[in-house]
C-alpha cells in the first residue's frame, strides 16, 4: 500500500495506523479510535438526539470501519471514511 504524497501530515500518521492495526495492531487500533471518537460523537448525537444512543452507534461504526480495513484505498485519508 503506498501512501498519497497529498496527505497532510495527521493523514499520513492515520495511514500508517491503519496499516498497523490491519496487521492487529490493537494499539493502533485505540490510537484511531481515540482520534475520532468525539467527532462521530458529536456528529451522530446531532443526529439521534440521545447520548445513549449516540454512544451505541459510534462504537458500532468503529467496528464496522475496522472490520473493513483490508478495503482501506490509501489515496484517500482515513477521516473521510472511504472504506471501498
Amino acid at each position: 500500500m503506498e501512501i498519497n504524497s497529498n496527505f497532510t501530515e495527521n493523514a499520513k500518521n492515520d495511514f500508517h495506523l491503519v496499516v498497523k492495526a490491519g496487521e492487529g495492531s490493537q494499539r493502533a487500533y485505540a490510537d484511531l479510535m481515540q482520534r475520532y471518537k468525539d467527532s462521530i460523537y458529536f456528529m451522530v448525537l446531532k443526529m439521534v438526539n440521545n447520548k445513549e444512543d449516540a454512544m451505541d452507534l459510534t462504537v458500532e461504526t468503529f467496528a464496522k470501519a475496522f472490520e473493513k480495513l483490508d478495503k482501506y484505498q490509501p489515496e484517500y485519508a482515513f477521516s473521510t471514511g472511504c472504506l471501498g
